[in-house]
């Protein structure tokens, strides 16, 4: 269809709709003849069902028409037009991140497991230089303390002997309590715990075993460090077998994938702000 073909029917169209509408403001007339030369352009390169959608549309339906009517102009069809041109520049990125091309292959609870593992390993050997500790020493495991001991500097898990752990507090200063609070814990092959957090006020906190307070108090925590991967990635855990159509697994997995994606730019900032700091030094 040729462009004087496509004037032509819109003119026609436009005639016998504002016929029936001859109350129009003309500037409606003006959007709606504009919509109707849109849809027969579409309509002559074949995207016939998005030229009807377009050509029955209301006015609110066509934000920023300027723009779209600049781009047209570049693109009229007639013989020399570029119909793949203008067919991809209807298109949108489709491209997914690697964080969420990891997440989606991992198919089962052992897999995610498994991931979420070789993520605290990795962070783990990059804090410590420690490479003796592997995916095959370590379990994590979220759950309920009843209540911990907390003051501004520290919180700390009331362990298996909490009177004692609290007379031994008493010398640091006041402790208050936080009760029923969700703990993330890492621990290794003699169930000690190694790491734990919990989330205080939306942040997630080093929390200090009570049963080895004087040895961990001073800790750097991995589970800190990786931010919400692993509260979210356990979550996804308890979800990830329960079929696409489940709302709890599309809702878990978005987050996971959400955590992965924004420890990652995390990692680059800092990489980035450290190389700053030695081309200053």
């Amino acid at each position: 269809m040729k462009k004087n073909q496509i004037d032509n029917l819109v003119d026609e169209n436009d005639y016998n709709h504002t016929k029936k509408n001859n109350n129009l403001p003309r500037k409606s007339n003006k959007k709606h003849k504009f919509r109707l030369k849109f849809a027969a352009i579409l309509a002559a390169i074949g995207l016939t069902g998005l030229a009807t959608a377009i050509s029955g549309a209301k006015d609110k339906t066509l934000p920023k028409a300027n723009i779209i009517e600049e781009e047209i102009g570049n693109h009229e069809t007639g013989e020399n037009s570029n119909r793949e041109e203008f067919i991809n520049s209807l298109s949108y990125d489709t491209s997914i991140s690697k964080e969420e091309e990891e997440v989606n292959s991992l198919e089962t609870k052992e897999d995610v497991l498994k991931f979420l593992k070789n993520e605290y390993i990795e962070k783990y050997e990059q804090m410590t230089g420690d490479k003796d500790l592997t995916t095959d020493d370590i379990k994590i495991i979220a759950s309920y303390q009843n209540y911990l001991y907390s003051n501004e500097e520290e919180i700390v898990t009331h362990g298996a002997n909490p009177d004692q752990l609290r007379n031994q507090l008493e010398q640091y200063g006041n402790y208050s309590v936080i009760n029923d609070c969700e703990v993330f814990q890492v621990k290794d092959q003699d169930d000690k715990t190694i790491d734990a957090a919990t989330y205080i006020n939306g942040n997630l906190e080093y929390v200090v075993p009570g049963d080895n307070y004087e040895e961990m108090k001073n800790n750097n925590s991995v589970l800190v460090e990786l931010g919400d991967v692993i509260p979210k990635g356990l979550q996804y855990y308890e979800n990830v077998e329960n079929g696409k159509d489940d709302t709890s697994y599309a809702m878990t997995k978005r987050s996971f994938i959400n955590a992965l994606e924004e420890n990652q730019k995390e990692q680059a900032n800092n990489v980035e702000i450290e190389n700053d700091d030695i081309e200053r030094s």
